[in-house]
């Protein structure tokens, strides 16, 4: 008999908030994306309060305006808490050139891969590269230590990797875009076409209307990559 149902959807969430609506136990949603997934929509209807990852868009029926409140993604404190320094130490990096992450979600990106081992020696001629490639995906580049250094994953050095950011390329999930605004770290993002409800595209979108961000379509990473990267500087 608890008090309230706080529920992040995915499809175990739908019977307990069922069963709280039985026994007239308020709910609290949250959404982590630009739109409602398929288990919170299921029960808006009834919930008390919906709250949202990102600002309130059209991708939210009408009828649901109301119950909502942005009140963004959570982000571990950590997350914002990495040192500079430590990442330089970290990665061997020289120091005094602005550095650009890229990471393409928790399995890595093999598109954002290919186009920037594509275009690495442009790259390298301006800033410094932290390659995260997702596991399986790393191969033998050509390239100074000093300048670029990958890794398939990474888990505790993350938050020093953002702290030496000064700018990324990212996909489009909730969570990468939530600890990059939290970081101020400017991004160009490479939404995920075909994923359910399109909301890799509908969360970049909003992340660009909120500022520090450049969207750039999967189709167009090798004509508009370079050009996509430099307008970062505008945006510090």
């Amino acid at each position: 008999r608890p008090a309230r149902i706080v529920a992040k959807g995915g499809s175990l969430s739908v019977p307990v908030c069922l069963m709280a609506r039985l026994h007239r136990t308020p709910c609290l949603l949250h959404e982590s994306d630009a739109v409602l997934g398929r288990a919170n929509r299921l029960v808006a209807a009834f919930a008390e309060r919906i709250c949202l990852g990102f600002p309130l868009t059209d991708a939210i029926p009408k009828r649901l305006h109301s119950k909502c409140i942005h009140t963004g993604n959570p982000v571990r404190p950590q997350m914002t808490g990495g040192s500079r320094q430590e990442g330089l130490r970290i990665t061997g990096l020289c120091e005094g050139r602005p550095c650009l992450l890229v990471m393409g979600g928790s399995q890595g990106a093999q598109v954002l891969n290919e186009a920037v081992r594509a275009q690495l020696p442009q790259l390298l001629e301006t800033c410094n590269v932290v390659h995260l490639t997702g596991r399986g995906k790393q191969q033998t580049v050509e390239a100074p230590s000093d300048k670029y250094w990958q890794r398939e994953f990474v888990a505790a050095e993350l938050p020093h990797l953002y702290a030496l950011a000064d700018g990324a390329v990212s996909r489009a999930g909730a969570g990468s875009l939530s600890e990059l605004q939290a970081n101020q770290i400017p991004a160009v993002i490479v939404p995920l076409p075909g994923l359910a409800h399109d909301h890799q595209r509908l969360n970049a979108e909003a992340a660009r209307h909120s500022g520090g961000f450049v969207v750039l379509e999967q189709q167009h990473l090798q004509t508009d990559f370079q050009q996509s990267v430099s307008a970062l500087r505008d945006l510090r």
